[in-house]
Formats: C-alpha cells, structure tokens, sequence
C-alpha cells in the first residue's frame, strides 16, 4: 500500500503556490528547531561552572609555543620568579636517576611543596590530557609567597614538546576564586604544571 506525505504527516497541508509550500517548509523547520533546543535545554543537568582561565589566569602564550622553535619573552619572565614545584604527570628523568614515570609533586627543587598552598587535580586524571584544574590559597603562607605565574607542560601525538605560560593578575595573587581550567593548545597533553611566584 502507497501512502503520500499528507497520510504520513497530520500538519501538512495542500497549498496552492510554490511560495507557499517554501513559507510552510521554513515554518516547520523553524518550529522543530526551537523544539529540539527546548528540549535539550530542559533535560541538559546543572553542572557547577568551571571558572575559564582567562578570569584567574592570564595567557601569555595563547595556543601554545613549541620551545625547539624559539622561547617567547614570557618564557624569560618566567626564569626571574621563583620556582616553588612542579606537579609531574609521565616519564622523567631527573638527575642522577633513570627515567620512571611520576605522577606527584616533585618536591626536590622548589622554596615550597605543591599540596599546601597550591593544588592541581592532575594526578587524578588519565595519562593522555589536554587540560587539568589548579588552585591555590596563599592566605596565611608565613615567608610572605605569592603566586606569580604557571608554565604548562606537555607533548603532542607526534612526540612534539609544547608549552603555555600563564600569569596570575594581581587580585588574584594570594588566593583564587574557584578553580582555573589550563591546557597547553586544547591538543598536546600534559605532562607537567609548574608553579612559579614571588614573595614581599
């Protein structure tokens, strides 16, 4: 039995123009979008907002930088703060040692230890991320540190090293609001956090 689109489709009708039949098309097309998006809308759950970088952050290296191809100046102003640690998510090789893989802070290097007075969700995610939370809350750090800036370290697909630079703007130097989102490009995954900063 052959049925044509009238017996299939209660709300379309026989028009007599060309024009008309567009008009309806677009109506239809129109009404079922706004539908859809309603309700996507209303079965979407509530997730709690994930402060962007750009608000507690700012990104001096937007979309990355390949440190083999040269370092940008932020790189430079980096080297003048001071190192406090670094949270280590893959393979290194630190001094006098063979390669192994971390995922903790460092502890060795820095003036203070990572879990104390700045935080990074990174240990808890999979080896292969392109992005991770930090935090920090230096109210009450006794030597007068503050955090300054955030060197985002990672590695391609291809195996190429990338890098992000961030800064901390200073109202929110001693403690962030809520948590900031960092990634290098949104692609190469991250292998290290640095914290850097500064003290009175």
């Amino acid at each position: 039995m052959r049925r044509n689109i009238q017996d299939l489709c209660s709300v379309c009708v026989t028009v007599p123009t060309a024009d008309a039949r567009f008009m309806k098309l677009k109506l239809i097309i129109v009404l079922l979008t706004l539908s859809l998006s309603f309700a996507n809308g209303q079965s979407r759950p509530r997730i709690a907002p994930i402060t962007p970088a750009s608000r507690n952050l700012i990104d001096l290296t937007r979309g990355g930088f390949i440190p083999q191809n040269g370092l940008p100046s932020a790189f430079f102003k980096l080297q003048e703060q001071i190192f406090f640690d670094e949270a280590a998510h893959g393979v290194f090789q630190l001094p006098g040692q063979p390669p192994q893989y971390y995922n903790q802070w460092i502890s060795m290097f820095g003036d203070l230890n990572g879990g104390t007075y700045f935080f990074t969700n990174l240990f808890t995610l999979p080896v292969l991320t392109p992005s991770a939370l930090i935090w920090w809350n230096f109210e009450g750090e006794p030597n007068g540190f503050y955090l300054t800036m955030i060197l985002v370290s990672g590695e391609a697909a291809d195996g190429t090293a990338w890098a992000n630079i961030y800064r901390v703007p200073p109202g929110h130097r001693n403690r962030s609001i809520g948590q900031a989102f960092v990634t290098i490009n949104g692609m190469a995954n991250i292998v290290s956090i640095a914290f850097y900063g500064d003290n009175r």
